[in-house]
């Protein structure tokens, strides 16, 4: 399974600025590679970003020229471009929990959030099929996804 998926992109017009991602399930733990977050209606999934990530996905996905990357979603691993990461169990639920959002007619929306419940500074990567406050954040060039599954 192949799909190209364009999805709108948003970046706070102050540095330090998010809205907050919201009642969710899932959390951080400091062992695992990948901390999902898991909207209540399921129509946000969030990727906390700790120093690592934030890294390597800036070329990838959080740049603001306009950007064409390829997910790979594989019960084994996930990849975005260059970025290769082990999945685990856990990980599953947020593969399904991608390719729901991504199936979803209508606009995708990615920006940054936070969660009072996680140390301050800690952001969160947020695909939502709802559009961010646009008080907060201003429309940047769009993301060209292509998504390969199994």
């Amino acid at each position: 399974m192949s799909k190209e998926r364009l999805i709108r992109r948003y970046s706070a017009y102050f540095q330090g600025w998010a809205q907050a991602f919201g009642n969710h399930r899932g959390g951080y733990h400091d062992e695992r590679e990948l901390n999902w977050l898991f909207g209540e209606d399921q129509d946000q999934i969030g990727l906390i970003l700790t120093s690592r990530l934030k890294r390597l996905l800036y070329r990838e996905v959080l740049a603001h020229r306009e950007t064409e990357a390829r997910l790979l979603l594989r019960k084994e691993r996930i990849g975005l471009g260059k970025l290769w990461v082990p999945t685990g169990y856990r990980d599953e639920q947020a593969i399904r929990a991608l390719l729901w959002i991504l199936d979803a007619p209508g606009d995708l929306h990615l920006f940054q959030t936070y969660h009072l419940f996680y140390p301050h500074g800690t952001r969160i990567l947020t695909l939502a099929r709802k559009a961010p406050l646009p008080i907060i954040y201003k429309e940047i060039d769009p993301l060209r996804l292509t998504v390969v599954g199994d």
